[in-house]
């Protein structure tokens, strides 16, 4: 079974950006799944601002229009 959340890459992220932090067990999940949640906001956000345009799909211009939006809403 191929495993969901690819925590090596998580973990060589994390370090890369806080390089003195100590993640406890399952941290690499949570901010896997912080992540997956983050794009999953931005996806139903670019949709409905194609759906605005009148466009069935949704483009590049799109997700940046509303990037900013998102990021402000994610933040926490």
């Amino acid at each position: 079974m191929k495993r969901i959340c690819p925590g090596p890459r998580v973990r060589a992220v994390v370090k890369r950006y806080q390089p003195h932090a100590k993640p406890v067990k399952n941290a690499e999940r949570l901010v896997f799944l912080c992540y997956m949640l983050f794009l999953k906001r931005l996806a139903a956000a670019s949709c409905v601002e194609a759906q605005e345009n009148k466009q069935k799909t949704v483009t590049g211009q799109h997700v940046k229009k509303v990037l900013k939006n998102v990021l402000k809403a994610s933040k926490g």
